[in-house]
C-alpha cells in the first residue's frame, strides 16, 4: 500500500526516528513500525496526526489512499505518478543518508 510507503517517507524526510514520533504521535513505536511494514492500516486520526506534525495537508496524504482505491485512466495517470513520486522520495532519503 502506497499510503504506508508515505507516512515512512514522510517521517524519514522529517529526520523522525519511529521512537520520537511514537512520543509526539502518541503510539508505539512498534505500532508505527507496523504501519510502515504494512502489517496495519493508517486510521484518519492517524493521518491526520502526520499532517499535524509535519505540517502538510491530510488531503495530500491520502491522495496516496485514493489512488490505489480507483481504476479509471485519470486515476490510473495518477498512480503512476504517485508511484514514480515515491520512488524519488526513497531515493532522496537514500541519497541524502549517503552524504
Amino acid at each position: 500500500m502506497q499510503l504506508n510507503r508515505i507516512l515512512k517517507c514522510l517521517r524519514i524526510f522529517n529526520h523522525y526516528s519511529q521512537t520520537k514520533l511514537s512520543d509526539e504521535i502518541g503510539l508505539s513505536k512498534s505500532y508505527i513500525s507496523e504501519i510502515e511494514n504494512e502489517k496495519k492500516k493508517p486510521t484518519l486520526e492517524i493521518i491526520e496526526k502526520y499532517a499535524k506534525i509535519f505540517k502538510i495537508p491530510a488531503s495530500t496524504i491520502m491522495l496516496f489512499a485514493e489512488v490505489e482505491m480507483n481504476n479509471t485512466l485519470i486515476l490510473k495517470v495518477r498512480k503512476f505518478l504517485t508511484k514514480k513520486a515515491l520512488i524519488f522520495f526513497e531515493w532522496l532519503i537514500e541519497y541524502h543518508e549517503e552524504i
